[in-house]
């Protein structure tokens, strides 16, 4: 451990607060911090706190405040501190009865793995669940890459691949055959070029839709010109 107390708080070290969406951003910005300043031991236990006290002398019985458990006690509650003030109001008192920075992010870990597991399940219930309907090939594409970063913020990231059969899986009639033809593929088919044929295939189909027939309406228009005139 270092021989001095190293300044870390919050709005200099830790400028991004943890609100129950954002964990694993949260949690790089506190490792590489810590890390920076070699001080992940704090919270990992790899930095154990020294004893309490020390023989007064080699020969003593009487033992005195060891000043390294003082340094490490000044230390541990500087790293707690940061970690409070970083933490939104609603999950500070989740923390803000422990002793120990490494009691704060042992809690931490409990709460959001709990939190993490429900999120996977509901964003990968979405994924199997998202019909294009009638969104266009854009809006449908970003909406399925937002999910697919959602896990990936979870640790739970989605292989492209996967990705990509989840969106065939509900493209819709209409890109039946295209669906057919990618999915026939030799080799594997990248999210981009995904969008980019799907895309093109889109202004395909808009190309060939049929023109409204003017027939009808010309019908009509004759037929009450000739009541009017009879």
């Amino acid at each position: 451990m270092a021989n001095s107390v190293v300044l870390f708080n919050a709005p200099s070290h830790l400028p991004t607060k943890l609100t129950y969406t954002n964990f694993t951003i949260w949690r790089t910005q506190l490792y590489s911090g810590l890390i920076g300043h070699n001080l992940l031991g704090f919270i990992d236990g790899s930095t154990p706190p020294p004893s309490q006290t020390i023989p007064e002398s080699p020969f003593s019985t009487k033992r005195i405040p060891n000043p390294d458990y003082i340094l490490w006690l000044h230390q541990d509650q500087l790293i707690l501190n940061a970690m409070l003030g970083c933490c939104v109001d609603t999950i500070q008192p989740h923390i803000s009865t422990v002793s120990t920075s490494q009691e704060a992010w042992e809690r931490l870990l409990v709460l959001f793995a709990n939190k993490s597991r429900s999120r996977v399940m509901s964003l990968k219930e979405l994924l199997l669940n998202n019909p294009r309907g009638t969104r266009s090939i854009q809006e449908y594409l970003q909406h399925m890459g937002a999910i697919a970063d959602d896990l990936a913020r979870v640790d739970n990231p989605l292989s492209e691949d996967d990705l990509v059969l989840y969106i065939l899986a509900d493209l819709g009639p209409e890109f039946k055959e295209i669906t057919a033809a990618l999915r026939a593929c030799d080799t594997p088919i990248s999210f981009d070029e995904l969008y980019d044929k799907l895309g093109e295939y889109e202004i395909h189909l808009k190309k060939d839709e049929p023109t409204p027939s003017f027939s009808i309406a010309t019908k009509n228009y004759i037929h009450r010109q000739n009541n009017f005139t009879s």
